[in-house]
């Protein structure tokens, strides 16, 4: 009685896996021969490579360090209730520059430079001037609610500190602040997003 229930049934299997088989064929032939309709003018040429890079893709490379090109400087403003300018600037050792303009700067968006050697060691002269090791990591008043932020880290391979000034910090941070702020501003960006 088995035998006679289940012979049908694997009958009755290939016979509607037979059917689909020609349909999935049917559907292939019908893909291949779209792509073979399809005006090849539509796509860059090879010798065109931007056209096969992706926005997201540079970005991403831009922000990228490796072992050998490690963070060495990043200086960030951040926004208020008003115009505070947003942006971060990171500068590696290599020199490598990336700046990324978010609100209220000339410069928005991702750029990137090569600082000069001689402007990299300034940045850190002024901090070894001012005793940026001895700052205290935030000068801040939790009551005031509408103020911007300015942050330095730096690191010259024997330590890495951060500062952020948001409220009643020192006149020297100030001062190396815009010193920064002066570097950026003279170099030659280029937009890379």
């Amino acid at each position: 009685m088995r035998k006679q229930i289940f012979i049908p049934l694997i009958l009755t299997f290939f016979v509607f896996a037979c059917g689909n088989k020609k349909e999935v064929a049917n559907t292939t032939d019908t893909i291949i021969n779209a792509n073979e309709l399809t005006n090849k003018s539509d796509y860059p040429s090879f010798s065109d490579a931007s056209a096969f890079e992706e926005p997201e893709q540079k970005s991403i490379k831009a922000k990228e360090s490796t072992v050998e090109d490690t963070l060495m400087v990043q200086f960030s403003r951040t926004g208020c209730f008003g115009t505070c300018p947003i942006f971060t600037m990171s500068i590696y050792t290599s020199g490598k520059a990336i700046y990324e303009g978010k609100n209220f700067v000339e410069m928005k968006g991702l750029y990137q430079t090569s600082f000069k050697l001689g402007d990299i060691k300034a940045i850190f002269n002024m901090a070894e001037n001012i005793s940026f090791l001895t700052l205290e990591d935030s000068y801040d008043n939790m009551s005031v609610s509408d103020l911007p932020s300015a942050i330095i880290r730096l690191n010259d391979g024997t330590y890495t500190k951060k500062v952020i000034d948001r409220y009643d910090a020192p006149e020297e941070l100030k001062q190396l602040e815009k010193l920064i702020d002066e570097l950026i501003l003279k170099q030659n960006w280029n937009k890379i997003q």
